[in-house]
């Protein structure tokens, strides 16, 4: 304390000192501690100062500088979001493709009228084929071509006096009669096939049926026999008979000559216990195997059923992955979309926060002095992004956004809504191809021929 009253405040001992702070240069009979003479006069609030602007100016440099600090990110995403409404619009391109070809509808159509045929088949149901016949077919008729090509091949070669040797080109073209002979083979067993098929069948479906003894009653009184109708336009064609048996005849004639001079022309020093006549009907019994093997395993009914079903399980699995390749480009679509968005969002929002630090520092600085009155101006109740100020009747600085421009105009273009929208409508075509399959009637394509 000093003898005029006045009382001296030193630095603290054990604590920080703290130069004091500068007056505001307006503050009435204090010049001397601003170190100013001027005299600052009150301004709107609405108003801003030489200080007050270049503050915001300097905000507004560090924002921009900000926004181009994200120039590669933000058309990293705009790239990102093209690159995935692409791979949308392919995707819902192609599953459109597959809603419009009806490939799902149709497949369930066949595969019902398929199972509506042959519901009153009974435990005989004639899509049934045994599995041992299927597992046989292959190893008989080469088991049998095979012993015939070797027998064959021997004759042509003692014919022709060639070596059966491999370094000899005649001796592979003796081995053409027994190709030519598994190819007849299975060519007489389709034919005798088709033909006992359509027989067997078409007498099932007939609702009148002619027995032996009434063609024989026939016979003997001179009357016409009672002509076969058929039940309806979808019985299989009339059977025919005689190329299939003269054809089947001829191939098995030939292998009965020849099974006979196998038997007679053993070679020397082999004696033979049994006739030869058994011997031959041992050796036909290995083409006729192969021929009822074939027989048994003709069953067109088989094969349309299980093309049907081959159909209707490659239908299902293409609409399995155009389904979930759709619902995932459309994730990541919207994933993208999401991104982008939030991406400019962050971006506008670190840049907008320069301007907003600026401002604190205005409105403290305006508290201090107290030149634009002690009330704030009133704020913006919803700033938009594009043209955000803070206070009502304040022009303020804008960063320019051109580096975003870009990726808003893709965000702006890209509509997720639609592309889902799409997606659900397409969903609900292929359930409802699916739910009309056991009322529609038979595609107009038919059954594979026989």
């Amino acid at each position: 304390m000093t003898d005029d009253g006045l009382q001296i405040i030193g630095r603290p001992l054990n604590g920080q000192y703290h130069p004091p702070d500068g007056c505001p240069p307006s503050a009435p009979g204090l010049t001397p501690c601003s170190g100013q003479s001027r005299d600052r006069k009150q301004y709107p609030v609405q108003q801003l100062t030489n200080a007050e602007a270049a503050a915001l100016h300097r905000a507004l440099t560090e924002a921009e500088a900000e926004l181009l600090a994200f120039r590669v990110p933000v058309e990293q995403a705009a790239a990102e979001l093209l690159r995935q409404e692409g791979r949308v619009t392919t995707v819902l391109h192609a599953l459109d493709s597959f809603v419009a070809a009806r490939r799902l509808g149709n497949a369930h159509e066949r595969q019902a009228t398929v199972r509506d045929e042959h519901r009153k088949d009974g435990a005989e149901d004639r899509r049934h084929r045994p599995r041992w016949v299927r597992v046989c077919l292959i190893p008989t008729v080469l088991a049998a071509a095979a012993y015939d090509t070797a027998f064959f091949s021997r004759v042509f070669l003692k014919f022709v006096n060639a070596a059966a040797s491999p370094r000899n080109p005649i001796f592979y073209f003796s081995l053409i009669p027994g190709v030519v002979l598994a190819t007849a083979l299975l060519a007489a067993g389709h034919l005798v096939a088709r033909a006992a098929l359509r027989g067997r069948y078409h007498t099932e479906r007939r609702p009148e049926r002619i027995r032996f003894r009434a063609r024989l009653r026939a016979f003997f009184t001179r009357k016409p026999p009672v002509p076969e109708t058929r039940s309806s336009q979808e019985d299989l064609p009339w059977p025919q008979w005689w190329p299939a048996v003269a054809f089947a005849t001829l191939v098995l004639a030939t292998l009965g000559i020849w099974a006979v001079n196998r038997a007679r022309n053993a070679p020397p020093g082999v004696s033979l216990d049994t006739p030869p006549g058994a011997v031959a009907l041992l050796l036909l019994l290995l083409s006729l195997s192969a021929i009822a093997v074939t027989v048994i395993h003709h069953n067109p009914f088989a094969d349309r059923a299980a093309t049907v079903g081959h159909e209707l399980d490659l239908a299902e699995r293409s609409r399995d992955e155009l389904v979930a390749d759709s619902t995932e480009a459309i994730t990541q679509y919207a994933m993208a979309a999401h991104d982008a968005q939030r991406l400019l969002d962050e971006i506008v929002g670190r840049a907008q926060a320069h301007l907003d630090h600026a401002w604190i520092g205005i409105l403290h600085e305006r508290d201090t002095h107290g030149r634009a009155g002690e009330v704030a101006p009133r704020f913006v109740s919803q700033p938009d992004a594009s043209s955000r100020t803070t206070f009502i009747g304040i022009e303020e600085p804008r960063p320019r956004l051109t580096v975003l421009n870009a990726t808003r105009d893709v965000l702006r273009r890209c509509d997720v809504a639609d592309a889902r929208a799409r997606h659900k409508a397409a969903l609900l075509a292929l359930r409802g191809q699916v739910r009309a399959a056991s009322h529609a009637g038979p595609p107009d394509d038919g059954a594979p021929a026989n």
